[in-house]
């Protein structure tokens, strides 16, 4: 990939992303599938308001879909067709390496902490499934591998590889979601 760029300074910053979740939360972009939008906008107004609130699979999934949403804008625009002149408007790599960077510094969780906290779950399937959609649009097969191989050491340190401990969250389709997008990621 290129070298991400710098952000924009505050308060361009927030005039950008701003108009990164209007795009991401407005367009039928494929990507929003597997996220819930009035989850995700309620969670992107807390990242505006309170920021350093935020967890970090909160700030991963908020990060991966402004990744996302930034690459749409470029692609859409066909800025992406002259790679030598658009270093500095791709936003996209900051973020996608920002979000990946969160979600490697995750220490590990325990399953009863998993299943008390399915929102948990959908945070990192959402995150994972982004980075990964951005990876394929964009990245080398080396930097997939990284994002398949950061999704299998969630699903095994969760242990949700194992039928009696899947089942033993309580919220089984956001279970059943993270392995099948894993897996179908793989294929």
């Amino acid at each position: 990939m290129l070298a991400a760029p710098s952000l924009p300074p505050y308060p361009m910053r927030l005039d950008l992303e701003d108009s990164l979740m209007d795009s991401c939360l407005s367009e039928d972009l494929p990507y929003l599938k597997c996220l819930d939008e009035p989850k995700l906008r309620g969670l992107y107004l807390r990242y505006r308001a309170l920021p350093e609130d935020l967890t970090g699979h909160e700030t991963a999934l908020i990060y991966a879909s402004l990744c996302l949403a930034r690459y749409n804008q470029l692609r859409r625009g066909g800025a992406l067709k002259d790679k030598g002149s658009t270093a500095a408007l791709r936003e996209d790599l900051t973020y996608y390496r920002m979000a990946r960077e969160t979600l490697e510094s995750w220490d590990t969780a325990s399953i009863i902490g998993m299943c008390e906290s399915p929102y948990r779950n959908w945070l990192i399937s959402g995150a994972l499934s982004c980075l990964a959609l951005y990876v394929q649009s964009n990245g080398s097969p080396g930097e997939y591998g990284d994002i398949t191989a950061l999704w299998a050491r969630y699903i095994k340190e969760l242990e949700l590889h194992k039928r009696d401990m899947a089942q033993l969250c309580p919220e089984q389709d956001l279970i059943e979601t993270l392995l099948a997008s894993y897996c179908y990621g793989e294929t």
